[in-house]
């Protein structure tokens, strides 16, 4: 993530608790701060409609409207900002600031239009054919757009030091979200469906504005060329295939059993199915600390040994290389495994503690066997994404590209196959992808690493290019 490791290695090369800690959450704000402040709307939102007591039928509705507006926000901005992380370490790199500036104007743009155009449709059917209201369909319409431009607005936001900024940011927009929530159902009398969609809306309306504005002051500069950035679609269709493959394998396993099984549940014409639904967030959410530690020990650790090897690759003699390549070596191994053994102790716990304290809850069931093994599914998905992101910092992107395609291919096919089977083995699909793709990753990187020398002297002069 471009430029994070300066305001990361300077936190934590203090040695006392408040700064250690102040690193930790200036790397969870940047990485999955969108994510949290979703999972807190949704929290409240829950809480909110059991205390105001609505139907099971609107709940329904509202959960399952919720859920493809937010999946199809995460492929919108995944897909981008695979690619625009590269611009804008790229423009870092030659100290381009203006065009990052300017690149912020053509990048909310195209997420914004992309999402008009999947918002449309999305919601014209259960307009046109299933008489949804159209104020709620607005306000449906209104929280895709911001949501999507939260998360390509992050991209930038990663290379800004502004962490409690943007943690105020948050905090504002969250406020202003149950001040308009409380508004629309109190004081103008709209059902509470309505209240909840403008709120969930006006929430990342306001965080996006924040956002916005500290890019935009953060990066100097004038410029006039906002969607430079959309060559590097054509100079890296690899990377933009990667990011897409592995965003669509994320959530195949869940289209495939809403539209292919036979235990689905129907809203309008959507499809769900809840009780795996259910389990997918849970199994996702133990792994989200897998981010945050990724990024403090890739941002403190690697970063800086992988910098002076590629710039020793252009200048140094043999010696050199070679001292400075086993460093980096030998802190990416540390690091990597490091990731690799953490991670999966974290998520061997959570899961323990799931099934003790979730039926207390009302998780049980169904919920509880997806779950299992669900939290481990998504642990080796982590994992293979994170060996991906690696060969990203080698320019491996074919590597990656094959890495993630493998991953979206095999958890489709496994998915397909085992929707004609049975519910009770759903939650394999994504583990056997997740797996088949992560060995694949890391012994491509492996592989990689071993005529590194050559590799590097190749990638300087594809760097060059992205600069001219």
């Amino acid at each position: 993530m471009a430029g994070i490791g300066f305001a990361l290695r300077k936190l934590f090369d203090t040695k006392s608790v408040t700064s250690k800690f102040a690193g930790v959450l200036y790397a969870s704000f940047v990485t999955i701060g969108p994510v949290l402040a979703f999972i807190l709307l949704l929290v409240l939102v829950h809480a909110g409609m059991w205390f105001f007591g609505i139907d099971e039928n609107t709940r329904l509705m509202f959960t399952t409207t919720i859920l493809y507006m937010m999946v199809s926000s995460v492929i919108i901005s995944c897909a981008i900002n695979t690619v625009l992380s590269r611009f804008i370490a790229a423009q870092i790199y030659d100290g381009n600031n203006e065009k990052i500036r300017s690149s912020v104007i053509g990048s909310v743009s195209l997420a914004a239009v992309v999402s008009m155009l999947a918002g449309m449709a999305f919601i014209y059917p259960m307009v046109a054919i299933y008489q949804l209201s159209l104020v709620y369909s607005v306000g449906l319409y209104l929280f895709l757009l911001m949501i999507s431009i939260t998360f390509v607005l992050m991209a930038y936001i990663s290379a800004i030091k502004e962490y409690t900024k943007v943690a105020l940011a948050y905090f504002v927009g969250l406020l202003f979200g149950i001040a308009v929530f409380l508004l629309a159902y109190y004081w103008l009398g709209v059902p509470i469906e309505v209240g909840l969609i403008y709120g969930m809306a006006m929430t990342f309306f306001v965080i996006n504005i924040a956002l916005f504005v500290l890019t935009r002051t953060f990066f100097k500069g004038k410029s006039t060329h906002s969607f430079e950035f959309l060559r590097f679609f054509k100079k890296h269709p690899a990377l933009f295939l990667s990011g897409l493959f592995y965003i669509l394998g994320l959530y195949a396993h869940n289209i495939i059993y809403w539209y292919f099984s036979n235990v689905s549940t129907k809203v309008m014409y959507l499809k769900i199915l809840p009780s795996y639904d259910m389990a997918t967030f849970l199994a996702m959410l133990i792994n989200l600390s897998a981010m945050v530690i990724f990024i403090v020990k890739v941002e403190t650790s690697f970063y800086e040994k992988y910098q002076g090897y590629v710039k020793n690759v252009g200048s140094a003699n043999y010696e050199e290389i070679e001292r400075s390549r086993k460093n980096m070596n030998r802190v990416l191994d540390h690091e990597l495994f490091f990731l690799y053994e953490v991670q999966l102790v974290i998520t061997i716990v959570l899961i323990a503690l799931g099934m003790v304290f979730l039926p207390r809850f009302s998780f049980g069931g169904a919920v509880l066997d997806y779950y299992m093994v669900l939290g481990m599914a998504y642990y080796c998905s982590f994992c293979m994404y994170f060996t991906v992101v690696f060969l990203y910092y080698f320019d491996d992107q074919r590597g990656a590209m094959i890495t993630t395609l493998l991953f979206f291919a095999v958890t489709a096919a496994a998915g397909f196959v085992i929707a004609n089977i049975s519910p009770t083995y759903f939650a394999l699909a994504l583990l056997i992808g997740a797996l088949v793709s992560w060995i694949y990753g890391f012994n491509r990187l492996k592989s990689f690493i071993r005529n590194i020398n050559r590799n590097l002297f190749c990638l300087n002069a594809r760097f060059t290019e992205d600069k001219e």
